[in-house]
């Protein structure tokens, strides 16, 4: 190969920042959603994204506010699952360099994997390493982007996998051209592809080799074309499947798979399925040991909700046992109710959890909940049946008419498998409540607690996070002064144990029990009452056939 060409393939391979075994060990983070509007903030797009190279889910630079106008961070984004929205973007270049492939798994609109538009400043769009979008059409709004260039000379067929993507994609404007032209935004003449800038050559890994190969190629030493694994997606750096800049289906410690390896396996001299102790979980693209802990097992994949017919027990999805605890969308849910997301509750949206136990989504409750969605105390007593929520929650603002969040007293896990600003799980922050009767609630899975400037909040300041938040971080910050509530007779029962604290006053509020729990109330002895068995720390009750005690919960433990 020639020392030129050479020299090219060395800087092509620097610009994607992949190499062969890279695959596995790439951080991941999750993406937003039009209702986002926390991350329309400069800073927190920065604390989400950098040094994240895979995106679950999109990327949405929309509608930005700040004056630090450095978006370098986005350079180290390699993959994104869903898609690209820049709107009304504040900057005249935007660069996404090490940006290998735009999966299109979500869509803008239901179309576009790709759009971009009302940028007035934007001249060009620098993403020198992507390769590949897997579905979904680009959308470039012209009249919209009045100095853009550069775009519109890419060979868009060789990125985009199917001609009907091409077709539904808009990208053309012919009126661009010699506007570029005539500010010398135009591609160099070794740029046979087009170009992202003007020192940014577009290389194409599709069209050269369409004949000879099933997906993508590379260019090899002797400057011909050779095929890359027909797992790879985006490209390749070598001929295994090792070596892919993406992974089309799954992607195994690094090694590109059709499918993870299954759980079970058949042993022909049992003739029987027996466990397969190489099997892994399916984890987004990801085969996986283990699932996340905010993540339930369901068959073999790691899942946000279980499915149809199935009921949470623990982290994994079990068989309904008859009729299945009831499972409603919450705000910012996925999908979203009715099509639409929902990212602060409205008195309407809360009378959809009539008899819910489970909230597959958010709750939030905040200004806008109390003013413009009309939500009352009273409508808060429907939440009173939910045990489960999978992503966070959020309460703010709360008017003086509630006092407490006994409508949550039989909340067991926050899961936060989605956070509220990237981080938090659990968020109570500006209210004038004066305590939190959360009397059930025994874990955050995820994410920090934040329980905050209340100035009339007795209680929290016994709680010690590590008995419900491990290994979170827990915070209350500007809330009554412990002094004063003590002096006013705001203590926990002696029944709770002290080191952990309680919710409100009474036997029922504490985080831990000093001794034993009979149902819900904690005991002021370690001896559980007549038919009663010791089961952990908690008092069990006997089978209804045992007269005299027992020792378990059947009727032959006498």
């Amino acid at each position: 190969m020639e020392a030129t060409g050479l020299f090219s393939l060395f800087c092509w391979l620097a610009l994607t920042g992949v190499a062969m075994g890279n695959l596995s060990q790439r951080r991941t983070c999750l993406g937003t959603s039009r209702a986002d509007t926390q991350y329309r903030r400069i800073q927190d797009l920065r604390q989400n994204y950098q040094g994240c190279q895979v995106v679950e889910g999109n990327l949405l630079l929309y509608i930005v506010d700040g004056d630090d106008l450095d978006f370098s961070f986005l350079d180290d984004i390699q993959e994104i699952t869903g898609y690209i929205l820049i709107y009304r973007y504040p900057h005249s270049t935007l660069s996404l360099r090490n940006l290998t492939i735009v999966r299109g798994q979500e869509l803008y609109q239901g179309t576009w994997a790709i759009h971009v538009s009302q940028c007035s400043t934007l001249q060009y769009i620098d993403v020198p390493a992507l390769s590949e979008v897997s579905a979904g059409a680009v959308q470039f709004e012209a009249a919209t982007l009045p100095e853009l260039c550069y775009v519109t000379t890419v060979l868009w067929q060789d990125i985009l996998n199917t001609q009907a993507q091409l077709a539904a994609s808009m990208i053309k404007d012919d009126s661009s051209a010699s506007r570029c032209a005539n500010s010398n935004h135009t591609c160099p003449s070794n740029c046979t592809s087009g170009c992202w800038t003007a020192s940014s050559c577009y290389r194409p890994s599709r069209l050269p080799c369409s004949n000879l190969c099933g997906h993508r190629c590379r260019h090899s030493s002797n400057s011909s074309m050779s095929c890359c694994h027909d797992q790879c997606a985006a490209g390749c750096v070598g001929p295994t499947a090792r070596d892919c800049l993406a992974c089309r289906n799954y992607q195994d410690n690094g090694t590109c798979v059709s499918s993870c390896a299954p759980l079970t396996v058949y042993d022909p001299a049992q003739f029987r399925q027996v466990p397969n102790p190489a099997g892994m979980y399916r984890h987004g693209l990801l085969c996986v040991p283990q699932c996340p802990l905010n993540l339930y097992i369901d068959g073999p994949a790691c899942v946000t909700s279980c499915s149809s017919g199935t009921q949470a027990n623990g982290t994994r999805c079990i068989p309904c046992d008859g009729m299945c605890p009831k499972v409603c969308n919450g705000s910012n849910s996925h999908p979203p109710v009715g099509g639409q997301p929902v990212r602060s509750e409205t008195k309407a949206h809360l009378a959809t959890y009539r008899n819910c136990t489970h909230i597959q989504g958010s709750l939030q409750l905040d200004g806008y909940s109390w003013i413009r969605g009309n939500v009352s105390a009273e409508d808060l007593d429907v939440l009173r049946t939910v045990r489960t929520i999978d992503h966070f929650v959020y309460i703010g603002a709360a008017p003086a008419s509630i006092t407490s969040l006994s409508f949550l007293e039989n909340l067991e896990e926050i899961r936060a498998a989605v956070k509220f600003g990237g981080r938090i799980g659990l968020y109570i922050t500006s209210s004038k409540l004066t305590e939190l009767r959360l009397r059930s609630l025994r874990q955050v899975v995820q994410g920090n607690a934040y329980i905050i400037r209340s100035p009339d909040l007795c209680y929290v300041q016994t709680l010690n996070g590590s008995y419900f938040a491990a290994p979170s971080k827990f915070l209350q910050l500007q809330n009554k002064n412990s002094t004063v509530c003590a002096s006013e007779g705001h203590t926990c029962h002696e029944a709770c144990l002290p080191e952990a604290g309680c919710w409100a006053a009474g036997p029922d509020q504490c985080v831990r029990c000093r001794y034993q729990r009979v149902g819900d109330t904690c005991t002021l002895t370690a001896t559980c009452p007549p038919l009663h068995f010791v089961d952990g720390d908690t008092c069990s009750p006997c089978h209804a056939q045992c007269s005299d005690g027992c020792q378990g919960a059947v009727s032959t433990h006498r």
